[in-house]
């Protein structure tokens, strides 16, 4: 997926960086350059390498860690 991308894959993305905090916009399955930008600051963060793209396999990754943040930020104190 790039810049210009549409489609379910691409609404994953943005929901996924939207839940991590990259993503500021609407979630529309519209991959345009505000989703870019937010892919790449995840890009930078994660291992330092901005390629600007994700591939599948990068995207079921990505809906993972987002659950996992997900999850940490909503266990209940104990």
């Amino acid at each position: 997926m790039k810049n210009g991308s549409t489609g379910d894959d691409a609404k994953l993305v943005q929901s996924r960086l939207k839940e991590l905090g990259y993503y500021t916009g609407k979630v529309d399955g519209k991959f345009g350059a505000s989703s870019v930008k937010a892919l790449e600051a995840f890009q930078k963060a994660a291992d330092g390498k901005a390629t600007k793209i994700i591939i599948p396999s990068e995207i079921q990754g990505l809906a993972g860690l987002a659950a996992g943040v997900k999850a940490l930020v909503e266990e209940p104190e104990t």
